[in-house]
């Protein structure tokens, strides 16, 4: 047998980029996710390996929230053949990470293969719960249902399972199932805000003014958010309490901005309108078209209040609506 040499140049770079690796995860579990993004990026510089890439793409992912860099990163370890020696539980952490990174950059396709290939390893509940998000998301309800039932039946506790199911059944406007698993989810997790919110939605699509605006205020108690406060904005509006109803949707506007928020302006501009403060409606309507200039909604809104005036100028805005 030949005697390997201590001085092996090829097995010195191996222990050279393990060492980096090694400490980039201390950094990684001490919380300095910047470290250990250097010292994961040494490891690469020294050595291509499958472990590098999935951390860094780990950390893009849940710390920074950069979820294209985190895909284009997590695809680069899967070209090494170590990917598919891992364990069956690790494969599938591997692939639901990967999917997603494209169910939050609304790539569902992509999304639900990633999803799939998961749960052909091991069967989680997390897995299920992001491929019915993922069937939803493409319209599939049954095909969703199916998923939360089976993710239910894995996990009867797991409140997510439940309140996915139930948002299924109020899209369906089946609220008596909706109802039923909303509750469900807020009994297993008394701190769910979404689910006070969702279940605030499906009182108010039932028409049910007096337990959305409970279930609003108990979610906006727990957690605000521009979603819980633009819906109890919405409550205020037709319950015609016009001074509460611009608070709240104003303090909507704190919140991080995305397509939402277009609808708080929306709906910020109407309650000035039927409070008979014409001037401040504008003022609204004008950011809105401002903050959205390709949204027709804005136009069409806006027109419309102008035409309730006779204001020469909604013929403009109703046209630039229809053109959009």
């Amino acid at each position: 047998m030949v005697k390997q040499n201590s001085n092996d140049p090829i097995k010195k770079l191996k222990d050279d980029a393990s060492k980096f690796f090694q400490l980039g995860i201390k950094e990684d579990e001490s919380g300095h996710f910047k470290n250990a993004l250097k010292l994961y990026q040494k490891s690469l510089s020294i050595k291509k390996d499958f472990g590098p890439y999935v951390l860094i793409g780990r950390i893009y992912f849940y710390e920074f929230g950069d979820f294209l860099k985190a895909s284009k990163i997590l695809e680069k370890a899967v070209r090494f053949k170590s990917m598919f020696t891992l364990p069956k539980e690790k494969s599938c952490t591997f692939w639901t990470l990967l999917g997603s990174c494209y169910r939050e950059l609304g790539q569902y396709k992509k999304a639900e293969r990633f999803y799939k290939k998961a749960l052909s390893y091991k069967k989680t509940v997390e897995a299920l719960v992001f491929l019915g998000v993922v069937y939803r998301q493409l319209r599939k309800y049954d095909q969703s249902n199916a998923c939360f039932k089976k993710a239910i039946k894995i996990e009867p506790k797991f409140s997510e399972s439940h309140l996915n199911l139930g948002i299924n059944y109020a899209q369906l406007e089946k609220f008596d199932l909706a109802k039923e698993h909303i509750e469900k989810s807020i009994r297993l997790d008394k701190q769910c805000e979404i689910g006070y919110c969702e279940l605030a939605y499906a009182n108010l699509d039932q028409e049910n003014l007096n337990d959305a605006e409970r279930n609003f205020r108990k979610a906006i108690q727990l957690k605000p958010s521009l979603y819980a406060l633009q819906g109890l904005g919405i409550v205020l509006i037709q319950k015609k309490q016009f001074p509460e109803a611009i608070q709240v949707l104003r303090r909507s506007l704190l919140y991080v901005p995305d397509e939402e928020e277009m609808f708080s302006y929306l709906y910020l501009a109407y309650a000035y309108d039927q409070a008979n403060k014409a001037a401040q409606a504008k003022r609204e309507y004008k950011k809105a078209i401002e903050l959205f200039p390709k949204e027709a909604i804005v136009y069409r809104s806006y027109g419309k209040f102008l035409s309730s005036r006779n204001n020469t100028k909604a013929e403009y805005y109703l046209k630039k609506a229809a053109k959009l």
